[in-house]
């Protein structure tokens, strides 16, 4: 199993099929309180709306949504201009003083190949440049609509519903400007490899997502990645850990809140849902 596929996937935290129809939705309670938490993937398409009825049916039980960062505020123009001041490389490296030469001529022609600048690019942070070659090769698939994330905050804003967030875009921004450092060769070559078949990778994640299908998710998107302990932690447990008493201080009061995270936070033993009921919260399929 490859390592950026799984970085991939969880930042796009990355087909229907109607013989299954439990969506990925969870409801945590104790003896007094309840939330619910859906998890998400961040890019869609058109044919993948409306979503499933579960998140809609919690959307309108819910009073207030929760999510990994505001994103009304990791859209604005403030956030913009800090994310590229960040994944910037500011003491003169370049992508062509930084990868091997072997690496960089792969990377040349795969650039060409999609029409990319590479020129344009040399600057960036391997983990912008990963998330720049992705976004490309959504555009390339037709994958451009807006996520479960977006659509909800909209939902939130249109009908005057309350909206928090598990984190800052300040941690988001050390999130991108901090991946892959240590890796950055392994980043590039296995993300422009599997970036080949990214069209049948990314169907068979979200027909994984759209059922529910914890099992699968897990072994598309988690395993392989756990072979990489030090991206594995800082993406997936740490953020979950930290998260984690956040969640627990919703539980504590009596509104009822819609907490929306990337779907591989709520997938294997060291997940939100795991730690949630390790603590001793019920975690029941909504």
């Amino acid at each position: 199993m490859k390592y950026s596929g799984k970085v991939i996937a969880l930042l796009l935290l990355l087909v229907l099929d109607p013989a299954r129809a439990d969506a990925p939705v969870w409801k945590i309670s104790n003896e007094n309180n309840t939330l619910l938490i859906g998890g998400t993937i961040h890019v869609l398409q058109e044919q993948d709306y409306p979503l499933p009825l579960e998140f809609e049916r919690a959307y309108a039980e819910t009073e207030m949504l929760v999510f990994e960062v505001d994103i009304a505020q990791a859209n604005s123009l403030v956030f913009q201009q800090e994310l590229m001041q960040a994944v910037l490389y500011r003491d003169g490296s370049t992508l062509t003083s930084l990868l091997k030469p072997s690496t960089f001529r792969k990377l040349k022609v795969f650039t060409q190949k999609r029409g990319i600048a590479l020129e344009n690019l040399l600057s960036f942070k391997v983990g912008m440049l990963v998330l720049i070659l992705t976004v490309n090769e959504l555009n390339r698939h037709g994958i451009q609509a807006e996520g479960v994330d977006q659509y909800f905050t909209s939902r939130a804003i249109q009908d005057n519903k309350p909206i928090g967030a598990l984190e800052t875009i300040e941690q988001q921004i050390e999130f991108l400007s901090s991946m892959g450092e240590g890796d950055e060769d392994q980043l590039v070559l296995q993300t422009m490899d599997e970036l080949e078949d990214f069209g049948e990778e990314f169907s068979i994640l979200k027909k994984a997502w759209r059922q529910g299908d914890t099992q699968k998710l897990e072994e598309v998107g988690l395993e392989g990645f756990r072979e990489f302990p030090r991206v594995y932690q800082s993406l997936l447990v740490e953020r979950n850990r930290a998260w984690l008493p956040k969640i627990e201080a919703l539980l504590s009061d009596q509104t009822v809140e819609y907490v929306l995270v990337g779907v591989l936070h709520l997938v294997g033993d060291e997940s939100l849902l795991a730690m949630l009921e390790a603590r001793g919260y019920q975690v029941e399929r909504y």
